[in-house]
């Protein structure tokens, strides 16, 4: 049974950030809702324990400490992002500078939730901070774009897509995990080697990588006139294998990305 450790930012008298009529203590506590929402419903074999469901303050010694002591297998921190630069905006995460069993999982997690949200990716970060250090188990902490920034704040304000950045997170702990979907949900990541706009350029790249004696095919993605043609270079139950497909891919000078389909 995996056990998932999940820890929404500040509360109660600690605010966090604040700006844009936003709070992120409660954002960070509706993000984390969401993600604990969809993994007991969509996944066998998970229990979730979180530092908070409602809003009070917990010290961070005491989320450590509950963390540890429950031998949680993955700590996830989730935060927003503020800054007197209120052009800066997108995501970022953070894993602890010295962490050696947490960079994979850096890998995974990053990748899944750049892929599901709509803002900058600023990139997989190290830091000193407190409960990335002091917690036994893998553990990283997700900055889900910036309170202080307008357009940030918007989307930061749609409970949609707030669901959408629990999911992020909850497909990349899956695919680390191996997490296996319940009946109502399967999961798979399908490789794309090039979007185009005619079916003439999709058969010359299915060509190209035919040459090199990989197999694909093309699959319409827009039923009207404004049809856009996928090749498919490759289907994973595992997002590890995906990954490792691009990058053999990739070193074919063929450039590809990971998407992830759910059928319900």
């Amino acid at each position: 049974m995996l056990k998932v450790f999940i820890d929404p930012g500040h509360g109660g008298t600690d605010s966090g950030a604040t700006a844009n009529g936003i709070v992120e203590k409660e954002v960070n506590l509706s993000i984390a809702l969401f993600l604990r929402e969809i993994l007991v419903l969509n996944y066998e074999n998970v229990q979730v324990k979180m530092s908070r469901d409602h809003d009070v303050f917990i010290p961070l010694h005491d989320r450590v400490k509950s963390a540890n002591n429950w031998n949680a297998d993955l700590y996830i921190s989730i935060h927003c992002n503020a800054s007197s630069m209120r052009t800066r905006r997108g995501y970022e995460d953070f894993v602890y500078t010295k962490s050696t069993n947490s960079l994979e999982l850096q890998d995974v997690l990053h990748g899944s939730i750049t892929r599901t949200i709509t803002i900058p990716d600023r990139g997989q970060k190290k830091a000193n901070i407190f409960v990335l250090r002091e917690t036994n188990m893998p553990a990283i902490l997700t900055e889900n774009g910036f309170i202080s920034n307008v357009e940030d704040a918007k989307l930061l304000q749609d409970k949609t897509y707030l669901k959408m950045i629990a999911r992020g997170h909850a497909q990349g702990i899956a695919a680390f995990f191996n997490l296996h979907p319940t009946v109502s949900e399967i999961m798979y990541y399908r490789v794309i080697t090039g979007n185009f706009k005619t079916e003439e350029e999709a058969l010359i790249r299915q060509g190209e990588l035919l040459e090199t004696g990989i197999e694909t095919f093309i699959l319409i993605e827009k039923e009207d006139e404004n049809k856009e043609y996928s090749v498919v270079s490759g289907s994973f139950q595992s997002f590890q294998k995906a990954h490792e497909f691009v990058q053999v891919l990739q070193e074919k000078e063929f450039k590809s990305f990971i998407v992830t389909v759910i059928i319900q």
